[in-house]
């Protein structure tokens, strides 16, 4: 978040005016995440920046919809699938145990990538790092509808049923 926090706002200081009204939305389910992401934007952004065009929520990427205040400015969907990284250690009591069984589940990831799609402005970019040490189905599921998605969008000569035809016999 804090990569593309930096990339958003290039030349951002506490006094310094943005031009329109960009904002970036980190999502997680985890509420360690979500605060270890609040600290590292806090240390390196302009607090005008962070309080007035990050939001960080604590909850499911499923209803993706219902997040951005101004549709039309959505230029980057950005998802990193799995779980957050870490083990219970006694240096750090709070991480739990089963730490590995919150993580994203395929169907939601699916539909809020399909949200994601109709939710970006002509020209934005869709990013998806899945992992399949950690859940393979998701990977090949959205590996898929990414496919899919290209297919549909394409505008390569044919279109998508240019594309289709260039799909090999199996």
């Amino acid at each position: 978040c804090l990569a593309l926090a930096k990339m958003l706002f290039p030349d951002a200081s506490d006094d310094a005016t943005i031009e329109g009204s960009p904002q970036l939305i980190g999502i997680d389910i985890q509420a360690r995440a979500v605060e270890n992401t609040r600290r590292s934007l806090l240390a390196s952004l302009p607090s005008n920046i962070y309080y007035n065009h990050l939001a960080l929520l604590e909850q499911s990427h499923e209803h993706l919809l219902d997040v951005p205040k101004d549709t039309g400015s959505v230029g980057l969907v950005c998802y990193n699938l799995g779980y957050l990284p870490g083990a219970p250690s006694e240096s750090d009591p709070e991480i739990p145990a089963d730490y590995k069984q919150t993580q994203t589940q395929t169907s939601c990831t699916l539909s809020s990538i399909t949200d994601a799609a109709l939710l970006l402005r002509v020209g934005g970019l869709l990013s998806v790092m899945t992992y399949p040490g950690s859940n393979l189905e998701e990977s090949v599921a959205v590996e898929h509808l990414a496919e899919g998605l290209a297919m549909l969008t394409t505008r390569n000569e044919g279109g998508w049923e240019g594309y289709v035809d260039e799909i090999e016999d199996e």
